[in-house]
């Protein structure tokens, strides 16, 4: 399509598939999204940038989308990933609690996950179809942080929304920190 850039700023929810398959959008301005689905922008430029305006509740961090949410003090409480959409291996930003559902779902360039110890829970369908996914690292602890009490969670999937579902190609997972694996977390991964 010849769509390149969208200034979304007033919009408060973006649903599924939204701008799915504008391969030439490479610009998006974002406000204070409220409700966001992360298959809005599937297959889409790898390189496209996503801005936050001031004031919302979402920050970009390297190129990956997070929700930002706090106490009624203002003290952040949780750090999701809720969308990449760039290529080659994503270093989950350290904080992050929790990785959303279809936070990565069908991203066909990225290669490789790094994800901190600081995640207690993947939730279903967060990478499904990443079909070039060769490598997963869970428990990353950068120098000079402590290893948190933390435990990670691969949650529960069905059928085809397992956590990993159809991830052809990952042949490596490194399960540091991870207690529990949910129902076909790796169904179809055939590598």
């Amino acid at each position: 399509t010849a769509l390149k850039a969208v200034d979304l700023s007033n919009i408060v929810t973006l649903t599924g598939f939204a701008f799915s398959g504008c391969s030439d959008l490479s610009s998006v301005t974002l406000g204070s999204v409220e409700s966001y689905d992360p298959t809005a922008f599937q297959g889409c430029s790898a390189d496209m940038t996503l801005t936050i305006s001031a004031g919302g509740s979402s920050v970009i961090e390297n190129g990956a989308m997070y929700k930002i949410e706090k106490d009624a003090s203002g003290n952040i409480t949780d750090k999701i990933l809720v969308a990449y959409y760039g290529g080659g291996t994503l270093n989950v930003s350290w904080g992050t609690t929790a990785i959303a559902a279809k936070a990565l779902k069908g991203n066909t360039s990225v290669t490789g996950v790094v994800i901190p110890a600081t995640v207690k829970t993947v939730n279903a369908d967060a990478f499904g179809g990443c079909s070039n996914l060769a490598s997963v690292a869970f428990g990353y602890v950068p120098v000079g942080e402590e290893r948190p009490d933390a435990q990670t969670v691969l949650a529960k999937g069905t059928g085809t929304a397992g956590v990993f579902y159809n991830c052809t190609s990952l042949s490596s997972v490194d399960f540091t920190g991870v207690v529990n694996i949910g129902d076909y977390a790796f169904c179809q991964c055939t590598a």
